[in-house]
């Protein structure tokens, strides 16, 4: 699944007229849910204690890292 919705929806919206713009943002938006929905429940299904939270850290790390960006970790 493509993970850089956010750049995707701002490179459409500055090249696409609006009508086509909603059709390809639907297009984004349906191609990223079932992998937000899975990280939902997951998140949701190993819950930790506030301030705790290695595990869901990790996982938001990861994604953010498939997603092209730079990460770092355990700070703070």
């Amino acid at each position: 699944m493509n993970r850089r919705a956010p750049l995707c929806i701002l490179t459409i919206s500055l090249l696409a007229p609006t009508v086509a713009l909603s059709d390809k943002l639907d297009a984004v938006v349906n191609g990223e849910v079932g992998n937000l929905v899975d990280i939902y429940k997951d998140i949701h299904e190993h819950a930790e204690l506030s301030h705790h939270e290695e595990r869901t850290a990790a996982l938001a790390a990861g994604e953010l890292r498939k997603a092209g960006y730079t990460v770092t970790e355990h700070v703070g």
